[in-house]
């Protein structure tokens, strides 16, 4: 993200980039001949006036770039599936990072002393396991992990009078309401289909984990349909499988292997549409 503002009549342009490890964002301002990565809006654009004008003026970074601005914010958020928010235990402030389907890729922290040192507390979950990341000054000292937040928070030897479960966020309403409203949420449109990051996105949520189930022979297939009322549609095909009229498939086949048949098609065909989305976006329709 860049933007463009205007501080003594000069023209600035603060960029916002990912920082190592993607937890905080970072803030670059093209007119220092640096190019260093701030911390904070502020600071980007405080150290950047002060060299250009030798000045020690200084400006509220937020407020300069139009983060105060409902308008501006309002348009930033529009197509935002998911924005982090914080949840306060005690003294503790936890922030919510991200989400994921069925709490796989949930990540969340918030800093607390470690071994007497102030630190950043860094929680994953991936693939059913918990995880726990200590930081100090960008340095990852120890690592733990286990199958559930409590068994977790346990090798820790700290805050030892809360449960896993709440310090990891995940038994808070406003954490159980953004989950829910994630699963829930539309990916793309038919109008999105050309658009690659749209695309990778809706893989990555709501097919990339039934190609391995199907190999594993435990899908469930399931029916899409343009139609507005498809019960009429899939009536019609259950009619026609169950008479042995659909591709010539043998009803006597054992059952997941007939589910894992029909699956296949649908993979096929969304791998076939991504595939023609990619070279469309790369070359153009002529193929220029």
């Amino acid at each position: 993200m860049r933007v463009q503002i205007e501080l003594n009549k000069t023209k600035l342009i603060v960029r916002i980039v990912s920082t190592e490890g993607n937890i905080n964002p970072g803030y670059v301002c093209e007119s220092d001949v640096d190019s260093k990565i701030y911390l904070s809006a502020s600071e980007a654009i405080n150290k950047t006036y002060n060299k250009l004008f030798n000045n020690k003026t200084r400006y509220s970074g937020p407020s300069v770039l139009g983060f105060d601005n409902e308008n501006i914010t309002q348009e930033l958020l529009s197509d935002v599936l998911f924005c982090h928010f914080k949840i306060t235990v005690d003294k503790l402030s936890i922030l919510i990072i991200e989400l994921g389907d069925d709490m796989i890729g949930y990540l969340s922290s918030f800093m607390y002393k470690y071994q007497g040192k102030q630190s950043l507390f860094v929680q994953k979950i991936e693939s059913k396991y918990y995880y726990i990341e200590v930081f100090q000054k960008k340095e990852r000292v120890p690592f733990y992990s286990d199958f559930s937040p409590t068994k977790v928070w346990e090798k820790t030897g700290i805050l030892k009078n809360y449960n896993g479960r709440i310090l990891f966020g995940i038994e808070y309403p406003a954490t159980i309401n953004a989950l829910k409203n994630y699963a829930e949420s539309p990916i793309c449109s038919m109008n999105e289909w050309n658009n690659i990051e749209v695309m990778s996105e809706a893989f990555e949520k709501h097919l990339k984990w039934k190609i391995s189930v199907v190999e594993l022979g435990m899908a469930t297939p399931e029916f899409w349909t343009c139609s507005m009322d498809s019960s009429s549609e899939s009536t019609a095909l259950l009619y026609l499988f169950n008479k042995n009229l659909l591709n010539g498939v043998d009803n006597k086949e054992p059952e997941f292997i007939k589910k894992n048949k029909q699956l296949k098609v649908i993979i096929e065909k969304f791998w076939k549409s991504f595939k023609e989305a990619i070279r469309v976006n790369k070359c153009g329709l002529d193929e220029k």
